[in-house]
C-alpha cells in the first residue's frame, strides 16, 4: 500500500477497532513478499538491493548500462520489529524467492539461488534456514530441479515442501519431509 504522501511502498498495520494507519516496514524498492511472525512481534519480507550511489551517479550522467550477469541486485530476506527499529537483512549474497516463519518465530526457512537470474529461479534454488536475528544459513537438504511450496510442521521440528524429483522432472509435483535441523529428505 501507499499512501498519497509517501514516496515508497509500505505495509501498514491498523488496529481492528479503526485509527490512523501506522507503517511497520518502509522500502525504498519495494516489498516483494512479506508475513507476520506466529506472535504477531516481527515482519519478514523480501527486498531488492537498492541501486548504490555510483549506479544513481552513473545513470544522472547517462552511463546506465546494464550488463547481464553482473552487479546482481539481490532479492534479499530482511527481518524487523512490527514495533519499528531497523530492518536486518538476514540473507547474504543470494536470491530469496520465498520464505516461511517457523511456528515458535525463532527462524525462518527460504528458498534461493547463487543469482537472481530466471533459470536459477526455476532449476537452481536450495532451501535454507536462518535465525530471526541472522547469522549463518543452513541448507536443510540438497534438491535437484524445482522446488515449489513449503511450510514448518506444527511442532517445527520439520519442514514440508513440494519438489520435482530430479531435473528432468517438470513439475514441482511431489511431496518430501526434511527435519528441520537438516537431513535427508523422505
Amino acid at each position: 500500500m501507499r499512501k498519497e504522501h509517501d514516496t515508497h511502498s509500505a505495509v501498514y498495520r491498523i488496529a481492528l477497532d479503526g485509527g490512523e494507519a501506522q507503517i511497520v516496514a518502509k522500502a525504498e524498492n519495494g516489498l516483494s513478499a512479506y508475513l507476520l511472525s506466529p506472535d504477531g512481534k516481527w515482519i519478514a519480507y523480501i527486498m531488492t538491493d537498492a541501486e548504490t550511489a555510483e549506479d544513481k551517479q552513473n545513470a544522472k550522467a547517462g552511463k546506465d548500462v546494464k550488463t547481464v550477469d553482473k552487479n546482481f541486485k539481490f532479492p534479499r530476506l530482511y527481518v524487523q520489529s512490527v514495533d519499528g527499529g531497523e530492518a536486518k537483512a538476514v540473507t547474504g549474497d543470494v536470491a530469496v524467492w520465498s520464505f516461511a516463519w517457523s511456528p515458535d518465530a525463532g527462524k525462518l526457512v527460504y528458498q534461493a539461488s547463487a543469482t537472481p537470474r530466471t533459470d536459477d529461479s526455476y532449476m537452481f534454488k536450495k532451501i535454507y534456514t536462518v535465525n530471526r536475528a541472522g547469522g549463518e544459513a543452513k541448507m536443510l537438504t540438497d534438491t535437484n530441479g524445482k522446488l515449489g511450496e513449503m511450510r514448518w510442521s506444527p511442532d517445527g521440528q520439520s519442514v514440508a515442501f513440494t519438489a520435482g524429483v530430479d531435473e528432468s522432472d517438470p513439475a514441482a509435483g511431489s511431496i518430501f519431509v526434511v527435519p528441520a535441523a537438516g537431513g535427508n529428505a523422505s
